[in-house]
This record gives C-alpha cells, sequence and structure tokens, in this order.
C-alpha cells in the first residue's frame, strides 16, 4: 500500500511539475484573453470628430477669461488641430493656439461661439457671473 501510494504521489508531483513548466513557457502572446484584452478597433467617423471642452461656460466676474480646448479627428483618423476656427457670434474669428493635437481658445466676450472643423460644428453658449 505504501508503494502505491508513493507512486501516486510521485505522478501527481511530476503531473504539477509539467504544468508549472507549461504555463511558465506560455507567454502573454499565447494567452487569447490576453490579446482580447490589449486589442482595440479603431473605428473612424466618415465625417471627422470635433469635440469641445465645454458648450456652456460662465465668465468669471472679475474679467478673467476662459480657455476652451478643441480637438478634431479628421475622416483618415488623423488629429488635425490647424482645422479648427472658432467664431463669435458677430463673425469675428477667435484666434487659437496649438497645443499638441488641441487647439486652445482664450474666451472673454459673453455670446454665442461656433467652433468648427471639416463638415462639424458645435455651438459654445458662454454667459457671465451674476454673482
Amino acid at each position: 500500500m505504501k508503494t502505491r501510494h508513493f507512486l501516486m504521489m510521485a505522478i501527481l508531483a511530476v503531473g504539477i511539475a509539467m504544468t508549472s513548466v507549461m504555463m511558465a513557457s506560455c507567454s502573454k502572446e499565447d494567452d487569447p484573453t490576453e490579446n482580447l484584452n490589449n486589442s482595440s478597433l479603431d473605428v473612424n467617423d466618415p465625417e471627422g470628430t470635433l469635440e469641445v471642452s465645454e458648450t456652456n461656460i460662465i465668465l468669471p466676474s472679475d474679467g478673467k477669461s476662459v480657455k476652451l480646448i478643441a480637438t478634431y479627428k479628421s475622416p483618415k483618423g488623423l488629429y488635425e488641430p490647424k482645422a479648427i476656427h472658432m467664431y463669435h457670434e458677430d463673425g469675428e474669428e477667435v484666434a487659437g493656439v496649438q497645443d499638441g493635437d488641441i487647439m486652445v481658445f482664450d474666451i472673454v466676450r459673453v455670446g454665442t461661439y461656433t467652433v468648427s472643423a471639416g463638415s462639424r460644428s458645435l455651438t459654445v453658449k458662454v454667459g457671465i457671473n451674476s454673482m
């Protein structure tokens, strides 16, 4: 009985050792769940994507400006910050400053603004803090 028990324990130990070796030799590339977790699908909108940090802005009563950040991703999936333009409701263009993939606009006047790039446009409403 002791021999049979010893033999079963030896077989079990060899099986565990083989499993450990197999697990250690597998890379993350061999793990299908790891590939699913790290894979991504980049889908581009055929008209591009325009985003702004805020669409309703309240200016502080002390007269300081508020920064609006805008990004535009072209239909090809490329960031094109220079394609972004912003206009006040009176038609005056607001100058922006490129910072990497974004455009930053300083807003100092109340009114409705239009931010556009490619065939996309967004409306930004700016009011003043009444307190």
